[in-house]
């Protein structure tokens, strides 16, 4: 696994997460509620917001991003331990390489 690692996005990240969004939105329509035009019309400002509401992870191969997840943090006092897991994807290329070997 060397080169790969999973780091948090900071709001200096924007580019990193436009690059995995729209990635994810162009090569799998069907698993996002969003469309790809819906994210491209986001302004810069509203990425870092969307960066800030709720941690953005990535996965990166030798730098490049190849895989991320967001998670949607509960509000509610008796809730914040909780988080939805939203915003999944990993490369095509990839799936199978973060697969343990069964034999």
């Amino acid at each position: 696994m060397e080169g790969r690692a999973i780091r948090i996005l900071g709001i200096d990240d924007v580019a990193i997460f436009k690059a995995i969004r729209l990635e994810a939105l162009r090569t799998e329509p069907a698993a996002f509620a969003s469309t790809v035009g819906d994210w491209e019309a986001l302004s810069d400002d509203e990425w870092r917001r969307r960066l800030v509401d709720g941690p953005v992870l990535v996965a990166l191969k030798q730098g490049e991003p190849v895989g991320m997840m967001g998670l949607s943090r509960q509000r509610a006092s008796k809730m914040v331990h909780r988080a939805t897991l939203i915003m999944v994807y990993v490369r095509r290329s990839e799936r199978a390489a973060a697969m343990p070997r069964l034999c």
